[in-house]
């Protein structure tokens, strides 16, 4: 069974952005993400902060455990129209090393739909790494559809890497 979480806006300060911080730099995860997280605190904080934040309307969110402690990350960036929808977002989920295969991917990701109400969004799209299959799951067991597979191109090294596209279908804007 799941356990029991609630979700808490983060705030762009430095205890919040440490967290995220110590959870980007794990080594598991700088496999799952696109880009290789090679900054150090000092250069990831601004990005944190400035970053994260740019869109005051969809700012990331904490999952928190049923002690109450962070467990997981959501952040959201809105993207142009996609799949027949006009206002899309993307969204990432980093689960905290020591909070992994315990489900709480999955139910932070079926509170989404909830949490984006009234955020003026249509759907929302996850572009998973096909190597991630953890994550893949989560998104179907959450109600993310699936929608395609493709080869996206990592900006930085020109990479080309298999990754399956999921969408959630909000509700009416």
């Amino acid at each position: 069974m799941a356990p029991e979480i609630r979700l808490r806006t983060c705030e762009p300060t430095e205890v919040d952005g440490r967290v995220v911080y110590r959870w980007r730099t794990d080594p598991l995860t700088q496999e799952m993400f696109f880009t290789r997280l090679t900054a150090s605190w000092e250069k990831f904080f601004p990005v944190w902060r400035d970053g994260y934040f740019s869109d005051a309307t969809l700012p990331p969110v904490f999952a928190l455990d049923p002690t109450g402690r962070p467990a997981a990350i959501l952040s959201f960036q809105r993207v142009p129209p996609k799949e027949g929808f006009d206002k899309c977002a993307e969204i990432s989920i980093n689960v905290a090393p020591e909070a992994r295969g315990k489900g709480l991917a999955t139910k932070a990701l079926e509170m989404v739909g909830d949490y984006l109400e009234g955020c003026d969004l249509q759907a929302v799209f996850a572009v998973v790494k096909k190597s991630n299959p953890a994550s893949c799951a989560a998104f179907q067991r959450a109600g993310f559809s699936f929608v395609d597979d493709y080869e996206h191109t990592d900006e930085h090294t020109n990479e080309r890497i298999p990754v399956n596209c999921y969408c959630l279908r909000l509700g009416t804007v």
